[in-house]
């Protein structure tokens, strides 16, 4: 059974137009860490883009076999080629299966420091983004945030599942949800989502290759608002 997993692509100051991508189950900073600290280079690696998929040894494999003619050494992950180019591969790799994406934005961009896949709903953090999109949530969008946690157990066991699981109980107790109930709910989301940038995004790309950022790419939502609208 596959197991969700982050396809990604580090860079070196000291290696200019190399990149590499690799895939893991755990964190991509500690990934870079390590290289870091076990390949002898002068400058420490740095996640440059990640992405994660159902299944990311896959997803990596076609990645590698777009760009298998920038490839330096069949044994290693180097690929002498743009972090745009390396990105378009992982993409067209990962197809319509991209459930989240990050990017670094320049040397001071915070790197996700601390990790767990099996710990974090990305599908449920699209949701949240998707249903309070317009600015203005209503009694409707709760019911269906509550009845897609129903249908999906799983995420309601990662964050932030765990925090809006017993309030959504505790507030449809009586069957209906009040004004005041719907704002704390709303407050709620927005505290989840800002804990969500804080933590786990890189930032927005603004980079030389032209990369759209990530709040531009859209990829990620489309599969949230398919399933959405088959929620009446």
């Amino acid at each position: 059974m596959s197991m969700n997993g982050w396809v990604y692509v580090l860079g070196n100051e000291s290696m200019p137009d190399i990149v590499k991508i690799g895939f893991t189950t755990k964190d991509p900073g500690a990934r870079a860490k390590e290289l870091s600290g076990s390949t002898g280079v002068p400058m420490p690696f740095f996640v440059e883009y990640g992405i994660v998929v159902a299944d990311p040894e896959e997803c990596e494999k076609r990645a590698h076999n777009l760009l298998a003619e920038q490839r330096l050494n069949e044994g290693r992950e180097f690929f002498k080629c743009t972090l745009g180019e390396a990105i378009t591969a992982i993409r067209k790799a990962a197809g319509n299966g991209i459930q989240f994406e990050g990017h670094r934005n320049g040397q001071n961009a915070k790197a996700v420091q601390e990790n767990s896949l099996g710990g974090i709903s990305f599908q449920l953090i699209g949701l949240i983004r998707f249903l309070k999109g317009d600015g203005d949530l209503t009694n409707h969008e709760i019911y269906r945030l509550a009845e897609w946690l129903n249908t999906n157990p799983d995420e309601c066991d990662k964050w932030p599942g765990t925090e809006l699981v017993e309030p959504l109980k505790e507030f449809y107790k009586d069957g209906e949800l009040s004004r005041h109930e719907l704002h704390q709910i709303s407050l709620l989301m927005i505290e989840i989502e800002n804990q969500f940038k804080d933590k786990f995004v890189w930032g927005e790309n603004e980079d030389s290759d032209g990369v759209e950022s990530a709040k531009e790419h859209e990829s990620f939502f489309e599969g949230i608002r398919k399933k959405m609208n088959q929620i009446k």
